[in-house]
């Protein structure tokens, strides 16, 4: 059983939120704080009153509820909402699903169908929120989900970016620079003209070279070396 679960909505239709309001009741743990009718809204209104679970719609006016989820991801939130889509056209899942969507809901949503995504989503929302470091990165061509904690460092490779892992590397198509900013509140930290290191991951360090996760070696530039040595040591 989880403590009470905050949700929100984000749907253009006043009615789509009175029927989630109704279905929603025989849920006695979850806590609506957020009714959202348009994306831009509740992109702002989602960072002033975070929400563990988003019932999100995807045909709004201006802005799509897909839109608006990636939106989130380009922000670097690592404990975005756990999100279940709730729409009436079926040809969007698999991009719904690429963008890490838990669940996806057809409307007429039925009770039954809604009471089995709950189940099916209370061990995940049972998890303390820290334990959701997910972040999107644009590849050119989709988004990939990455565990922060997971992630070594990233390389510089002009006007794009290598994500490095411990077994694998992807090419992002997103400047060294732009990550550097969104990702300086996770624990990343420039160390030299062409990389970002995970600091949690730093397991040795010498005068002009950072060790991670006990086998990858990193250069310091001299530029950065005075900052490296204030965050690490």
């Amino acid at each position: 059983m989880v403590a009470i679960c905050d949700y929100a909505v984000v749907d253009d239709e006043p009615a789509a939120h009175a029927v989630l309001a109704a279905l929603m009741k025989r849920h006695s743990a979850f806590r609506l704080v957020g009714s959202y009718h348009r994306a831009d809204k509740a992109e702002s209104g989602l960072g002033r009153t975070p929400a563990r679970l988003l019932f999100l719609d995807i045909s709004m006016p201006g802005a799509t509820g897909l839109d608006l989820l990636e939106r989130l991801m380009a922000l670097g939130r690592a404990s975005l909402p756990i999100t279940v889509m709730t729409t009436a056209h079926a040809d969007k899942a698999l991009r719904a699903y690429d963008l890490g969507v838990r669940d996806y809901l057809l409307k007429p949503i039925a009770q039954d169908r809604l009471d089995l995504c709950i189940e099916r989503l209370m061990p995940l929302l049972a998890q303390p929120m820290t334990a959701d470091r997910l972040m999107a990165f644009s590849t050119g061509h989709d988004h990939r989900l990455c565990d922060l904690a997971k992630i070594l460092a990233f390389e510089a490779a002009g006007n794009f970016a290598w994500l490095i892992t411990a077994d694998a590397r992807i090419l992002l198509s997103e400047p060294l620079k732009s990550l550097e900013i969104r990702l300086k509140p996770f624990g990343f930290i420039r160390c030299h003209k062409r990389y970002i290191i995970n600091r949690a991951l730093v397991t040795d360090v010498a005068t002009s070279t950072l060790y991670l996760d006990g086998q990858f070696e990193i250069p310091v530039g001299d530029v950065y070396r005075v900052a490296v040595k204030r965050d690490i040591l």
